[in-house]
């Protein structure tokens, strides 16, 4: 399986690019700045498992766009890109948040728009949206969200949505 990691130097995002390359996957593994790469690529070779290194800065279209040159050569993309910001909500400036919900909340949507063509024609395709604890603070709001939602285009039977909570993970 070829897949696709947003947010690979790091965090989940490196954990997860190691676990996937253990396993067989071709991981390609990105991030905004390859100046990053290093310490993972180094793991990597320390036990002995290839990963593809690609820039992406999920914020920039550009830059996806050059990341996936083509869609259809991905099976999963795993939207694992982000920050948080701490702090008391009237001393955060209005800069900092609309970074964060640029690359939090924009990013991942910027992702999925950019396979979803290609997995529709093909038709199957596996996503995977990393959040934190916080973002799933108001389920019952979303769910009720979710029903009342429609679908401009109803997604193909093989396309199915499953949501997974970790406890705690130390990275």
């Amino acid at each position: 399986m070829r897949i696709l990691i947003t947010g690979s130097n790091s965090g989940f995002g490196k954990l997860a690019t190691l676990t996937l390359a253990r396993q067989g996957h071709h991981v390609i593994a990105t991030m905004r700045s390859l100046d990053k790469s290093s310490a993972l690529l180094a793991e990597a070779a320390a036990e002995d498992v290839d990963i593809e290194t690609r820039q992406l800065d999920v914020c920039e279209p550009a830059s996806i766009a050059g990341a996936l040159a083509d869609a259809a050569d991905i099976d999963m993309l795993v939207n694992n890109a982000g920050f948080e910001v701490q702090g008391a909500l009237e001393m955060i400036d209005d800069e900092l948040m609309r970074r964060q919900l640029d690359t939090n909340v924009l990013g991942p949507l910027r992702m999925i728009r950019s396979v979803m063509p290609a997995w529709r024609e093909r038709g199957h395709g596996v996503i995977v949206n990393v959040s934190s604890v916080v973002g799933g603070q108001r389920r019952r709001s979303a769910a009720r969200m979710r029903r009342r939602s429609t679908h401009s285009r109803p997604c193909p039977k093989d396309f199915t949505g499953r949501r997974h909570q970790p406890v705690s993970a130390c990275t």
